[in-house]
């Protein structure tokens, strides 16, 4: 009998599927990103290496969650340099961290 439980940011539900190969299948999904605690039980016994510590990370950036702010949004000229930063989220809500989306 295999179970297990997510604990951190938001708790959630963790699906357990015997493969029946000696393998099991553990699913869940969390949408707040953050490091979370997950027990695995074998018999109500941890499994070697439990509690696990997965980290969730945001998703895609979301151009709905997603905005700008900064004087270069709302005046520019052809002399004076504007600029404006744009803060990107995923659709969750999480706040993207890292660089890299194409905005155009």
């Amino acid at each position: 009998n295999v179970v297990a439980y997510l604990s951190g940011p938001m708790e959630a539900d963790v699906a357990v599927r015997d493969l029946n190969n000696g393998t099991y299948e553990c699913r869940f999904r969390a949408t707040i990103a953050g490091l979370y605690n997950l027990d695995v039980l074998l018999d109500n016994n941890p499994v070697s290496g439990s509690p696990f510590f997965p980290e969730v990370v945001p998703s895609q950036t979301s151009v709905r969650r997603s905005y700008c702010r900064g004087g270069g949004i709302l005046a520019a000229s052809f002399v004076q340099p504007t600029s404006f930063k744009i803060f990107s989220y995923d659709e969750y809500g999480n706040r993207r961290k890292d660089g890299g989306d194409d905005w155009q």
